[in-house]
């Protein structure tokens, strides 16, 4: 236990909660497949927060560049991002998630774009088109919403 941490009574069924927590949020991600790319190449993501959609919402609406949505879908998606990886044989991802590289410059090299780019260029790179893109963001969107949900239901259970 770590300073600050409050110890459960002995025996009492909350006496594994910080470990089933962190366990539960291990699980809480999706991996979504970049498409037309082989070998596959996955990138997992964990749920979008409100207050970043708001935010990506708000500078759609102030914005007047053509490429706006899907400038503001990729900033979310590269906020989500828990990294890029692939699968080995098995379908198991190859590699520790701690060291898989996100959408940043690492990437960026590997797909040869210049050395200063964002990560808005790097999503926009690893997808092979502004579609893959937006489709990305719904499948995102919608599961993150659904994570949400079942959370709330979860714990109004409670």
């Amino acid at each position: 236990m770590t300073e600050g941490q409050i110890q459960a009574a002995p025996g009492s069924a909350l006496s594994d909660l910080r470990a089933r927590r962190e366990q539960a949020k291990q699980k809480l991600h999706l991996d979504l497949r970049i498409p037309r790319l082989e070998p596959p190449v996955f990138v997992r993501y964990a749920p979008l927060e409100k207050p970043d959609i708001d935010e990506a919402n708000a500078k759609i609406a102030e914005s007047k560049d053509r490429d706006r949505e899907v400038v503001a879908k990729s900033v979310l998606l590269a906020k989500a991002c828990l990294g890029v990886f692939e699968r080995d044989a098995k379908g198991r991802p190859k590699g520790d998630p701690a060291s898989w590289p996100k959408f940043d410059q690492q990437i960026g090299a590997m797909l040869e774009l210049p050395a200063d780019c964002g990560a808005v260029e790097v999503v926009r790179g690893l997808y092979l088109t502004d579609g893959d893109v937006i489709v990305a963001m719904a499948e995102l969107a919608d599961w993150s919403a659904k994570s949400g949900q079942q959370a709330a239901e979860e714990y109004a259970g409670n």
